[in-house]
């Protein structure tokens, strides 16, 4: 099992802002052994889906964080070029999220995700889906996991410990991919 994040080179990027959250989105995916989120390895299938949600919104909270730092060093104001590559990111952001949407699909397994038949199984898993997104937010921001620094001997650790509960879980399931 390899552990790592792969961003393209600096030099494919116009946009910095845009670098900075696609290596936030990978690094938001990294977290997912840490924090025991499900692994999610079959394309198109719900849980697929709500890690790709989890990764682009904490992205999003980390440009955002950024932006904010960036305007308070220079007094609320940034350079043209800087308010433009925030502005081309977020349209980005949203383009992204709608061509996943569209393209492969998505939008049924959002709609599944998303408009469950009762009202308190909607609510769970919109409050599974936030509360996974504040965790990796959370654990980005200060280094720590259960207030211990994040080494590599711990992601290996809790690499080894989701694979198999994956494995227990497939077999369990039936190799249900649906269930969230």
């Amino acid at each position: 099992m390899k552990d790592f994040i792969s961003v393209p080179e600096k030099v494919q990027f116009k946009n910095p802002v845009l670098r900075y959250a696609v290596w936030s989105h990978e690094l938001t995916h990294s977290t997912k052994h840490l924090l025991g989120r499900r692994a999610a390895s079959t394309f198109g299938t719900i849980p697929y889906a709500k890690e790709e949600l989890v990764a682009e919104t904490c992205a999003t909270l980390q440009v955002r964080n950024l932006e904010e730092e960036m305007r308070s060093l220079r007094g609320g104001e940034l350079p043209e070029a800087w308010e433009s590559y925030f502005e081309d990111y977020y349209e980005n952001a949203v383009t992204y999220s709608k061509g996943w949407g569209g393209k492969f699909g998505f939008n049924v397994l959002f709609d599944q995700l998303l408009d469950a038949d009762k009202k308190d199984q909607k609510a769970r898993h919109l409050h599974s889906l936030m509360a996974d997104v504040m965790d990796a937010f959370q654990l980005i921001q200060t280094g720590l996991h259960n207030d211990k620094p994040i080494t590599a001997d711990l992601r290996k650790e809790s690499l080894e410990k989701n694979f198999i509960k994956l494995r227990e879980e497939k077999n369990k399931n039936n190799d249900s991919e649906l269930v969230i």
